[in-house]
């Protein structure tokens, strides 16, 4: 009986999960809520336990859920065999699922700078994993393993050939495993598999993927984790040229303006907050400044969405997925409207229904179908990782 400890260190939250024969036993999410830090532990066909955790313990995430497992481990007589960790990085090197050595990690610390929001907790779940379980295996679940196979089209950049070569500079795309599981259960959803279908991860961070006959044939999220669309704290897509301004007025300091696209963009920039919730609750209170940051996130998006059919061929499925995706049927909403051109249409009952699960929320005239599906990157990482240790890809 397979037992693997999962984790996922996103840019804004750690979710855990603990996987027995292929079946989720328990589940976490610790994130920052506020001024707090919490924890959200799940046992499936049980309520919800919330509790609040000081920074050190939110810090230390890893050794809280490890002892939360133990309970379920000894009655059923068991131990963890192995343990898989989500990676985003930027390069080839890590657009394969694999273990994690010594090799892997000083790679991963190379590329920190471009993703500080995901490669610093990385190492240190991973780090701390070699200590809380010594021999234990540990496994690389690869976040842009799906975007692999980008057509050249999507894939290259237009700088020079050699450059992008000799410095490995390409799109690779992101949210990979989220993209993977809705693949997976659109079927389930939908009735069908559509053809031609644009998958929307909205949670901290953002991306839009064009998915043709169930490959990914586009995607919004380019070299870094940082490019695309505007996100809850970093800028997205700004003009190269704002970029080298910025660097010219800062006098050449990388790490300020680093910071600055990285943690004090997007909607951060916009209203001073990286929490949606409380900017649509302030935009239902007549807030020009609320509604407009809304509506400019909800504009790129529909871009996004239109650029993505250029690939497709057109547009039978919408999908909204991520924490927001899942979470929010205002925001859903708000893109929607901008996309009836492309016979995208909500039926607005439905849509508030369907919250944090899964369901088609279009009208009976909508010539698209959109569905919310609840992304399952969990189930993912601990079908890779055996898949790894049984076959090593």
């Amino acid at each position: 009986m397979s037992v693997v400890f999962v984790i996922n260190p996103g840019a804004a939250s750690k979710k855990y999960a603990l996987y027995i024969g292929g079946r989720m036993k328990l589940s976490a999410v610790y994130e920052k809520a506020g001024t707090e830090f919490v924890a959200t532990s799940k046992i499936p066909g049980q309520p919800e336990s919330r509790m609040t955790l000081s920074e050190t313990e939110f810090q230390a995430a890893v050794v809280h859920f490890k002892d939360t497992c133990q309970p379920v481990l000894e009655s059923l007589k068991t131990s963890i065999e192995a343990i898989g960790i989500r990676v985003v990085a930027s390069g080839s090197r890590f657009q394969t699922h694999q273990k994690i050595d010594d090799v892997l990690l000083s790679l991963l610390r190379e590329k920190e700078p471009t993703a500080p929001l995901h490669i610093p907790t990385i190492l240190r779940e991973a780090q701390e994993c070699r200590t809380l379980f010594p021999g234990l295996p540990l496994v690389a679940v690869s976040d842009t393993a799906q975007f692999k196979h980008l057509p050249d089209l999507e894939r290259m950049y237009s700088i020079n050939s050699e450059d992008a070569k000799a410095y490995d500079l390409y799109r690779y795309g992101y949210h990979g495993l989220s993209v993977a599981s809705v693949i997976d259960r659109a079927h389930a959803v939908f009735g069908t598999d559509p053809e031609r279908m644009i998958i929307c991860h909205l949670g901290s961070g953002m991306s839009v993927t064009g998915v043709k006959h169930g490959k990914v044939v586009a995607t919004s999220a380019g070299y870094t984790s940082l490019t695309g669309l505007p996100m809850l704290s970093r800028g997205g897509d700004i003009d190269s040229g704002v970029t080298l301004e910025l660097l010219r007025l800062e006098h050449g300091s990388h790490q300020k303006v680093h910071e600055r696209l990285h943690r004090q963009s997007g909607l951060q920039a916009l209203y001073a907050t990286d929490d949606l919730r409380k900017v649509l609750h302030q935009k239902s209170q007549g807030d020009k400044t609320a509604s407009f940051a809304l509506d400019f996130l909800a504009y790129q998006l529909q871009k996004a969405v239109a650029a993505a059919t250029v690939a497709t061929g057109g547009i039978d499925a919408v999908v909204f997925t991520g924490t927001v995706g899942q979470r929010s049927p205002e925001f859903r909403l708000l893109v929607a409207e901008g996309l009836s051109h492309l016979g995208v249409g909500i039926n607005a009952e439905k849509n508030d229904v369907f919250l944090s699960r899964d369901g088609v929320v279009s009208h009976s005239r909508s010539l698209v179908k959109t569905g919310v599906v609840c992304t399952d990157e969990m189930a993912e990482i601990a079908q890779t990782t055996l898949r790894v240790l049984e076959t090593g890809t």
